[in-house]
């Protein structure tokens, strides 16, 4: 009896660790009033170069974010200038913004605004 339990635990183990991804979204309207070209940096780094948003014009931007239900973590992002990659600009009037991403990919965006250079 006690191997059959011990075997039950282990293919619930692998049940568990077998979860497939779900995409979920977030949608964002991105309207670069900085100036500069930027990136838009998520904090799980996908992409790992960032998403570019030229100067002064408006980005429709949807991110997919994978997740293992029911596990739906919010997400940060910030926004760097492209050329310098290290000076942070304001998004919404802070450095960071945290987004939760949603299961419907038609979503109304969020709006969200960049800002001069944080001083």
């Amino acid at each position: 009896m006690h191997v059959g339990f011990l075997n039950h635990l282990s293919t619930l183990f692998a049940v568990v660790s077998k979860q497939p991804l779900v995409d979920y979204f977030i949608r964002m309207k991105i309207t670069n009033l900085s100036g500069k070209k930027v990136l838009l940096i998520p904090g799980d780094n996908d992409p790992a170069s960032g998403m570019p948003i030229n100067a002064n014009v408006i980005a429709m931007i949807t991110k997919d974010v994978p997740v293992v239900e029911p596990n739906v973590p919010p997400l940060q992002f910030a926004v760097v200038d492209a050329e310098t990659r290290k000076q942070f600009l304001l998004i919404n009037g802070t450095q960071l913004i945290t987004l939760r991403p949603v299961r419907n990919k038609n979503v109304i965006p969020i709006n969200l605004v960049i800002g001069k250079p944080s001083k």
